[in-house]
């Protein structure tokens, strides 16, 4: 899975707890129940369009489209997607090992005490 064999490994404790961040405010909220698979362009452009009309900042954008790209990337390398959907934003670099999950409810779960965690 992404977060195990990317995340875990390959991000310094700042990288990993940024990319934690990410996932629990911006990118699982908004997309937590849509499967990779049916991703396209145009409505993560219109997530990027609608954070920018919510006057967020773009160094604030590029943190979650980092994430966001990351998971993207690995999941088309892994054959989980057919294609990468190329949100906008800055590229993001990883690791080779690292796999995607098919859905992005999927990168994070709870442990036995209930807090949410990485899968």
């Amino acid at each position: 899975m992404w977060w195990p064999d990317y995340a875990e490994v390959s991000l310094p404790d700042e990288g990993r707890a940024n990319y934690g961040v990410q996932l629990d405010l911006r990118i699982i909220p908004e997309w937590g129940g849509h499967q990779l698979r049916q991703l396209r362009p145009a409505p993560i452009e219109a997530w990027v369009a609608r954070l920018r009309k919510e006057s967020v900042g773009d160094p604030t954008i590029i943190k979650p489209l980092t994430v966001f790209r990351s998971i993207l990337k690995r999941a088309e390398r892994d054959e989980e997607i057919d294609r990468y959907p190329h949100p906008p934003g800055r590229q993001a670099e990883g690791g080779a090992n690292a796999r995607a999950p098919s859905s992005l409810a999927l990168l994070r779960r709870a442990d036995p005490e209930g807090n949410a965690r990485p899968v």
